[in-house]
């Protein structure tokens, strides 16, 4: 369904919605809409918002891997493994698990659970404790 500008425009007045004159560009090969460029042949990023993420410094505190971990979860389709590199640095905003030992009873029978996916591998060794 192809809509003309003025259909657009008419419709917008019918509903009673006002258009800011300096926020709207008609006419365009391409501009600036949400952090991208939209062009006639597509999307891209906004270099000015991509030069931020190239130029960052080491990052030496949690807030700073927090916020930059948000900024590039906006950007994910243009950063190479996206979803391992944001798994990296949430693990280590993670806390270290609290490891609990208690000798085992080398009568009883040992049991263990094993998990795995593409990206690490987990396993716990457990003995049935009738106690608890």
């Amino acid at each position: 369904m192809a809509v003309t500008l003025g259909q657009c425009l008419n419709q917008c007045a019918k509903y009673g919605i006002s258009l800011n004159s300096k926020k709207y560009q008609f006419g365009m090969s391409s501009g600036k809409f949400l952090d991208h460029i939209v062009l006639m042949v597509g999307i891209t990023t906004d270099p000015d918002k991509i030069k931020i993420i190239v130029e960052l410094k080491q990052l030496d505190t949690v807030t700073g891997v927090r916020a930059f971990v948000g900024y590039i979860s906006y950007y994910p389709q243009i950063i190479y493994l996206f979803t391992i590199i944001c798994l990296l640095l949430t693990n280590l905003l993670k806390k270290p698990p609290t490891d609990r030992f208690i000798v085992p009873c080398w009568i009883k029978p040992f049991q263990v659970y094993v998990d795995a996916s593409n990206v690490t591998i987990d396993f716990v060794l457990s003995q049935k404790d009738d106690r608890i």
